[in-house]
């Protein structure tokens, strides 16, 4: 059976054709500001009443929260907290309400 899968295996690869491979660059647009230690874990805030005022949530692996403007810089910092985990963003979510 061994045998009849290299010859079923060497049949159905000998058409194909060989792609040319393009390598291409891909270039960021924005880059954000740098936090103290690595960066992870981003969530995206729509704005529903002026997207251009949407931010960018993450954390760095120092237990730092952050907030970006769509221009990379960054917003607000919130620090000295354990490794945090997962930043999500929940629409409507209320609180003491």
């Amino acid at each position: 059976s061994l045998l009849i899968f290299f010859a079923y295996f060497v049949n159905c690869t000998k058409d194909i054709p060989e792609s040319e491979t393009k390598e291409e660059t891909i270039t960021p647009l924005v880059i954000s500001e740098p936090v103290k230690k690595d960066s992870d874990d981003p969530a995206i805030w729509l704005n529903p009443t002026n997207p251009a005022n949407s931010m960018i949530l993450g954390t760095d692996k120092g237990g730092s929260l952050f907030a970006f403007g769509l221009d990379g810089k960054i917003i607000k910092s919130v620090s000295g907290m354990n490794r945090l985990n997962n930043v999500d963003v929940e629409y409507g979510f209320l609180l003491n309400g």
